[in-house]
């Protein structure tokens, strides 16, 4: 057994015996039977009870402590700090052990009851083996091997710290003929991430690729900073840099302050532009073509070289204007391995502007390129006078609303002064905002689910995520941790009762005319309220990432985002509209449809590459039942109806790498349609076949060539 699975069975297994043992030793007073041991100390049962735990309080706790930090604050870092504690640990218990083999000892001749001597016999050995397991931990720890970062841990990862390690895993991959990935914010599906047999769910946040002989690697340890000039704003960082907060970040170890935008704010720098969050690698960002929401910034802008491992573990840096820059800042991985990222960074900015919630026929925005007399704005003129925009429409019948998003950037740098007004999608609360991602993801998955106790499968992860964030929001103590479960556990009996209530109406509501749906879609949708508007005024990192208080794992959605060039954005829209109109909620579904516009880029695989393009962006509850991207039947196929017939109305659309691709099994065949959708995405970019003839000299071996990238990109 590995060292860190050992701290993980050992945490966990005394957090049991606590909560357990606790429980048991209180149910015989509780039922009117007395413990003989309280006259060990004196006559009184309630002065004896006080004493016992006036001792064994401090140790529950203690113990208690020592598990929260195995679980949440060991890192190489604290690896002695946690010995140390380890080393506490056994003198205490052993010391409890003794205090409990005495009382197990005078329960004899004080005539105990057999229930309590079968108790203290228990309590002895389970205290023995527990004793014994903590020895065996420690030695584990003790004889671990020194190289961390060469070494697979039992979360599947490899963690390298350095770029030399990072050199050794690629050449590591080429001798052995294994496939090898780097893994950022998981915040694309999981089959684009990993390495490794395609066994496990295609979906986004999935923190763990399956155990392979392949290799993949986590880039929390290779994230730091460093000014190379901090008078014009040119920085060097590796390649595992958050750019804000990652709340999903399995080992722990992300947080605003050791993000890229904390750490610039503090010399009064930014970047042009980010994406609805922040949770991502800078990497991830830049590999998988992601942009924000403008026609006018880009975060390209800012990135002046990166370096970057190819298949034989050569190492090289390209500079922005040479066209190997082009063809490597989106390469999806299939190229090499970024490892550091040089950015010219902009002086800080404010963003100015406001959200309101319209009807359809009140939008100040012409979706449609209706042209009527009302003076509404076309919609590409829309995108290219804000700064910054975005619109969620919301086409189900009886709902019919658009949420319109848009920041200006004043050209005065901020004053001193500057007292920002935040903008918040859910609450200026973040604990708010957690309990409202948490019923909103449990009636969703009520709602797109048929059966009762798979849906509760589903739901128990978010229970996890909710118990993690709130643990964050409270302070990442040992408090916060203890009280966090007790929070966790109130809420899942609460909302378990809410699912039952809401399966008894969704099994009785009429079958042709159902009205649950609609009022989902209102109730979540209602909490921007229609017609009210709110304004913000904040610097970029706070305000920018309009959605970065979503938990990924709560409110779990994915998506696929159809990149259609600005010229066909019209025919694009009027399709979705009939789509909608024709099809109801089987195209529609229960969340809005995202608009967005980026301007044109250089950069070889970019969906925006030579073009500026219109962003339409199909969302998916993770937790519903179906594939979305398979075969359109029943309830798989969401986002394939789209796919299929945009591609057969001649609209021309390129895709985000890193959401959900076309292509799926034929059903009832061996067939499938990966084959007609790689030639498809071919023929959308003008430098696809440089971009290949170039991987193929980089990556010879094809390691970083996994089964579904081959499947997207060759269709085999």
């Amino acid at each position: 057994m590995s060292a860190e699975k050992a701290i993980v069975w050992y945490s966990y297994s005394i957090v049991a015996f606590c909560v357990v043992g606790v429980t048991f030793v209180h149910i015989p007073p509780a039922m009117g039977y007395d413990w003989s041991s309280y006259k060990i100390f004196c006559d009184s049962w309630v002065w004896g009870s006080l004493v016992i735990h006036f001792f064994e309080t401090p140790v529950i706790f203690f113990n208690l402590y020592v598990a929260y930090f195995g679980l949440k604050k060991l890192t190489p870092e604290t690896r002695e700090n946690y010995l140390s504690l380890l080393s506490s640990s056994f003198t205490t218990n052993f010391g409890f052990f003794t205090i409990e083999c005495v009382q197990l000892f005078f329960s004899f001749p004080n005539h105990a009851a057999g229930w309590e001597k079968t108790t203290y016999v228990s309590i002895v050995v389970l205290m023995l083996g527990a004793l014994i397991f903590l020895l065996y931990v420690k030695n584990l720890l003790l004889n671990q091997k020194t190289g961390f970062g060469l070494e697979v841990h039992m979360d599947g990862f490899y963690h390298p710290s350095t770029e030399e390690e990072i050199v050794y895993l690629v050449k590591e991959a080429a001798t052995r003929n294994v496939k090898i990935r780097c893994r950022g914010a998981a915040h694309s599906l999981s089959h684009a991430i990993y390495a490794g047999p395609l066994d496990y769910p295609n979906k986004v946040s999935l923190p763990h690729p399956s155990r392979s002989e392949h290799i993949n690697i986590m880039l929390d340890r290779y994230k730091k900073f460093r000014w190379l000039d901090d008078k014009t704003g040119v920085v060097e960082v590796e390649a595992g840099i958050h750019l804000g907060d990652d709340p999903n970040d399995d080992p722990g170890q992300s947080s605003f302050e050791n993000g890229l935008l904390y750490q610039i704010k503090a010399k009064n720098f930014t970047l042009e532009d980010l994406g609805g969050i922040i949770h991502q690698t800078l990497s991830g960002f830049l590999m998988t073509g992601s942009s924000g929401g403008s026609l006018q910034y880009n975060i390209i802008d800012n990135i002046e070289a990166f370096s970057m491992i190819d298949g034989e573990g050569n190492v090289e840096w390209f500079y922005k204007g040479e066209d190997h820059f082009n063809a490597l800042l989106t390469s999806l991985g299939v190229q090499g391995i970024m490892s550091k990222i040089r950015l010219k960074l902009s002086p800080m900015f404010i963003i100015e502007g406001e959200e309101k919630t319209v009807a359809m026929k009140e939008c100040e925005v012409d979706l449609f390129d209706e042209k009527t007399l009302d003076k509404k704005v076309p919609l590409m003129d829309f995108f290219k006078k804000n700064a910054y925009a975005r619109l969620l429409w919301w086409p189900q019948p009886k709902v019919e609303r658009v949420v319109i998003w848009k920041a200006d950037r004043p050209q005065d740098p901020p004053e001193d002064n500057f007292e920002r007004q935040p903008y918040s999608s859910l609450s200026k609360y973040p604990f708010t905002a957690l309990f409202l991602q948490t019923g909103g993801c449990v009636i969703f998955t009520m709602l797109k689910n048929r059966y009762f106790f798979k849906a509760w499968k589903k739901l128990l992860p978010v229970f996890m995520a909710y118990k993690n964030s709130v643990y964050q929001i409270w302070g990442s103590t040992f408090t916060a941790w203890v009280a966090a479960w007790i929070v966790v556990y109130l809420l899942m009996i609460v909302c378990f009762a809410i699912s039952i209530l809401f399966f008894i109406v969704k099994i009785f509501e009429p079958k042709s005319n159902p009205w649950l749906p609609t009022w989902v879609v209102k109730m979540f949708q209602g909490i921007t309220k229609k017609g009210q508007t709110r304004t913000f005024s904040d610097y970029p990192w706070g305000s920018l990432a309009m959605d970065n208080e979503i938990n990924d794992t709560i409110l779990a959605t994915e998506f696929t985002e159809m990149w259609v060039p600005i010229e066909e954005a019209s025919k694009a829209m009027n399709f979705m509209r009939r789509k909608y109109e024709e099809n109801r909620y089987k195209a529609c579904g229960y969340y809005a449809t995202e608009l967005y516009a980026t301007e044109e880029s250089d950069i070889w695989l970019s969906p925006s590459y030579g073009t500026k393009v219109l962003r339409i962006d199909l969302f998916w509850f993770t937790h519903n039942e179906g594939d979305p991207s398979a075969e359109t039947k029943g309830e798989d196929g969401f986002f394939n109806q789209f796919w299929d017939d945009m591609k057969t109305e001649g609209i021309t659309f390129r895709l985000h790498w890193g959401k959900f691709l076309p292509g799926h099994k034929i059903a009832g065949s061996t067939q499938t349609t990966y084959p007609e959708w790689a030639t498809y995405l071919s023929k959308q970019y003008p430098r696809w076949d440089d971009f290949m003839k170039l991987r193929a000299k980089r990556d010879p071996k094809n390691i970083f060539m996994t089964d579904y990238w081959s499947l997207h990109l060759f269709g085999k």
